[in-house]
């Protein structure tokens, strides 16, 4: 497909990023709706950052 960007990542590069987000915990605001919000809150948290809930 014309104009898609693809990204490769090594499983090293990505145990670090995951690592530095643990390490921080950055507060992430979410501007969402009713039906995602539990999901997109829940993997925030299983990756390591705080989510701050809102709908639009």
């Amino acid at each position: 497909m014309e104009g898609l960007l693809t990204m490769t990542i090594s499983a090293a590069d990505l145990k670090d990023a995951l690592t530095a987000v643990r390490e921080t915990v950055p507060l992430v605001h979410c501007i969402t709706n009713y039906v995602t919000v539990n999901d997109c809150a829940n993997a925030l948290l299983a990756c390591g950052g705080s989510p701050i809930m809102s709908d639009e």
